[in-house]
């Protein structure tokens, strides 16, 4: 069956977005075993869509800001991870002469262990605990993890994870 296609069906509008981004990230060796690494965004992201017929707009407008400071340390059979991160963002909508402004904070702190009884094996515990603070939510999550990873050849992982999470927002589409 085909569907005839009609143009003026179509509401026509013009969606215009800006970004920009401004990173920074710092990697220091304390010593062979040890390491601190930094990274910090701050993100401002302008989006107005504005409709043909009426006149009518609206517009929004992100600033974000997501620090984390992790400190790894690495044995012969043994790694520690542990860190901190911080994300807090701001968001301003206005559509038509009305506007309002959300405003969310994510703090997190983690720490994980991961043992190596032999080369192909490793165990993995840890622990994160998340605090989310936006207008309309406010929750506090203690997340346990579990996992395994069996390397049965050198070109081959076998995962198995068990864990909790708080999903945190992304901004510049960091991973």
């Amino acid at each position: 069956m085909f569907f005839a296609f009609d143009p003026d069906l179509i509401e026509p509008h013009r969606l215009d977005e800006s970004t920009h981004n401004t990173r920074l990230g710092i990697h220091h060796t304390i010593d062979p075993r040890s390491d601190v690494v930094f990274s910090a965004i701050y993100q401002v992201r302008d989006l107005t869509d504005a409709l043909a017929d009426d006149g009518g707009a609206a517009a929004g407008r992100n600033r974000d800001l997501m620090c984390e400071i992790q400190y790894v340390f690495g044995g012969d059979r043994t790694k520690l991870v542990a860190g901190l991160g911080h994300f807090e963002g701001d968001t301003r909508i206005t559509i038509e002469d009305d506007s309002s402004t959300t405003k969310s904070r994510h703090d997190n702190a983690y720490v994980y262990g991961f043992l190596n009884p032999v080369p192909e094996l490793t165990f993995i515990l840890g622990l994160g605990a998340d605090a989310l603070h936006s207008k309309n939510l406010r929750r506090t999550l203690a997340s346990p993890k579990l996992g395994v990873i069996w390397n049965p050849f050198p070109a081959t992982s076998v995962r198995l994870a068990a864990f909790q999470s708080l999903r945190r927002q992304f901004i510049a589409n960091q991973t």
